[in-house]
């Protein structure tokens, strides 16, 4: 149903516009009407048309208007209750509608002020969210190119072990790569954990590394070897150049230490041999491998100055320590052959590390000389006692005569007088002397012919002496020889006034040039003078050599003797004599001399040879061993 239309007829034309007088009219209007404004500000635009309008009525129409307006208002109410008639259900629909409207509007509102109450705490969760899902979005992303670099990021991870399989294979060259490679990863990501941890283990395996490295220097490599290791140290850069110098003598030096502490040392002789041919050998090895590997220009001498004295230093302690170990085991050879053999071997070693600037044969002289006299001393002594011993026991009676054996003392000066063969205790001093100086005759120091000829006076003293106490404890009774006795006994004082002193004496010249003029008999054949009637002149020692026994050189030859090509043994026929087989010098070319041994090992060998005297054979010796050139 439409709305009642106000309008009865436009108050101007369609082209008429009202002025701003009708306008101010018609709001006068308005506001006398409707003091309070419309009732319904809805219809505020009609009420403004139907005023206008109603302005322009004349008289007459406005006095029927309201009669008009009545029956228009009827007209409507009836069109209204029609309305309402035929469509009550749809009223009363609408007004549950309106109700439920009004019930659902109720729970929106208060579901309305939950939400508002909720939403501070769903804005904080939003932000979370985003928050997170930002993250999430970066580790995805993250775990995205974590993918794609899979291959690369296993094989960083796989560095430790690889470098691990590489150090325990030896593969050094591969392991120093990779060693290089974390370590730059170190320094590009120092914030990284992971990187950290590889470094960590990296590092771990370097020092096994090390350690492998210093083992290889500890075991018997050679040059090549060395440059090698060497290298890979300097590429680990942790030592500086006088460290790893250091380093190096102090792993060698242990190596070497380890072989020389690996030789037996039950028997004296057979360990100096060794230890010396191995220290010579393995030593100048040493030094040549440091000199190559950090090829210094200058010469042993200039070293200090290029390393600190480092290898001098080092050499010195070696040598030192050589030397104190000589020094140690040296008074335990009992043997001349066998010390003359162990200084053989000294004296190459210096000359070896001479050709490198080490010569120390200066300082193996004292050391060999108190050997020499030491060994010289004792046998003198041992001898001296033995004729103590043979005396005590030796019962003086009448012997045959050695003649039925040798028909006449030799005139070889190397060979024993026969006659002593009639006085076993003289027969057995003379073997005992004959050992002290076959022993010296191996090894026999020019420096030490005064104190070994005042040793040999003083044994020959010992031994009148000896004879002369003998002499006093039978002078008294119970004990007084029977006048057979005493003659056998005078026989048998001037057999070692008259054969054995001289014959001592011509030996101790054959071994040094003049030596009997430093063996001084007088006092000793002064002593046994008083021991017996001479039946004859004593000859003077000191014109020995004109002793017609003696045989002479040719005149156009030194007064010197000549070694003979055998040599007979001197056996006594008594019981209680101890004979000993003698033997031939050693000639020069059985055990050939190295250059330089003449300091020390100076004898007066006649013709080239190193000395005639008869030498005591020595069961179980070893031969000497010929010293053979460093590499």
């Amino acid at each position: 149903m439409d709305s009642p239309s106000l309008s009865r007829s436009a108050p101007f034309g369609d082209d008429e516009k009202p002025t701003d007088d009708d306008k101010l009219v018609d709001e006068s209007l308005i506001s006398f009407l409707y003091p309070g404004g419309f009732p319904d500000g809805s219809l505020e635009l009609e009420y403004e048309r139907y005023l206008s309008q109603l302005t322009s009525f004349s008289l007459e129409r406005l006095n029927s208007e309201p009669e008009a307006l009545a029956s228009e208002g009827r007209r409507i109410k009836q069109e209204m209750e029609q309305l309402a008639f035929s469509n009550y259900k749809a009223f009363i629909q609408t007004s549950q509608c309106v109700q439920d409207i009004h019930r659902e509007m109720s729970r929106v509102n208060k579901n309305l002020s939950v939400l508002l109450h909720n939403l501070p705490a769903l804005s904080d969760a939003c932000k979370d969210f985003c928050t997170e899902a930002h993250h999430i979005a970066k580790r995805r992303a993250l775990n995205r190119l974590t993918l794609q670099a899979h291959t690369q990021l296993l094989e960083i991870l796989e560095i430790p072990q690889l470098m691990d399989t590489c150090v325990r294979n030896s593969y050094y060259e591969e392991a120093l790569e990779l060693q290089a490679y974390a370590h730059k990863l170190c320094k590009l990501h120092p914030n990284l954990a992971i990187i950290q941890d590889i470094g960590e283990e990296v590092a771990a395996t370097t020092d096994l590394m090390l350690y492998q490295l210093h083992q290889q220097l500890r075991s018997n490599i050679q040059l090549p070897v060395c440059l090698r290791v060497i290298g890979y140290l300097k590429r680990l850069e942790i030592y500086t150049e006088r460290e790893l110098r250091l380093s190096f003598l102090r792993s060698r030096g242990a190596w070497l230490q380890s072989v020389l502490t690996s030789i037996p040392t039950s028997n004296a002789y057979t360990y100096l041999t060794r230890l010396t041919d191995l220290s010579r050998t393995h030593l100048f090895d040493i030094i040549t491998q440091y000199r190559a590997i950090f090829s210094d220009e200058t010469s042993i001498q200039d070293q200090p100055l290029e390393d600190g004295g480092l290898l001098y230093g080092w050499m010195v302690h070696v040598i030192d320590g050589f030397i104190a170990t000589l020094d140690k085991f040296l008074p335990q050879i009992n043997e001349g052959i066998s010390l003359s053999n162990i200084l053989d071997q000294c004296m190459y070693y210096g000359i070896s590390l001479g050709r490198v600037g080490v010569d120390f044969r200066g300082l193996l002289v004292p050391l060999f000389e108190r050997a020499v006299y030491t060994l010289f001393s004792n046998a003198i002594g041992s001898a001296n006692s033995y004729f103590v011993e043979s005396l005590k026991s030796h019962k003086l009676i009448a012997l045959h005569k050695a003649s039925g054996f040798v028909t006449s003392d030799s005139k070889d000066q190397t060979t024993p007088p026969a006659s002593l063969l009639d006085h076993p205790p003289v027969a057995v001093l003379t073997n005992g002397y004959i050992t002290a100086l076959n022993e010296l005759r191996q090894c026999a120091p020019l420096s030490l012919q005064a104190r070994l000829a005042e040793r040999l006076k003083d044994g020959l003293i010992t031994v009148a002496q000896t004879l002369q106490n003998f002499k006093k404890d039978h002078d008294a009774a119970p004990k007084k020889l029977e006048p057979e006795e005493e003659k056998v006994f005078g026989q048998l004082c001037q057999a070692a006034s008259e054969k054995f002193m001289p014959y001592v004496s011509r030996c101790f010249d054959l071994i040094f040039k003049a030596g009997r003029v430093l063996v001084d008999t007088s006092e000793a054949v002064a002593l046994l003078d008083t021991l017996y009637e001479k039946q004859s002149p004593l000859p003077d020692p000191s014109r020995f050599l004109d002793d017609p026994q003696v045989a002479k050189p040719p005149s156009d030859q030194p007064s010197t003797p000549t070694t003979p090509t055998s040599v007979p043994t001197l056996a006594p026929t008594a019981s209680d004599a101890q004979p000993v087989a003698l033997a031939s010098s050693r000639s020069s070319a059985e055990h050939p001399q190295p250059n330089g041994a003449s300091e020390l090992n100076g004898t007066a060998a006649p013709n080239g040879g190193d000395g005639v005297v008869p030498a005591a054979a020595s069961a179980g010796s070893e031969p000497a061993a010929t010293p053979t050139d460093p590499p």
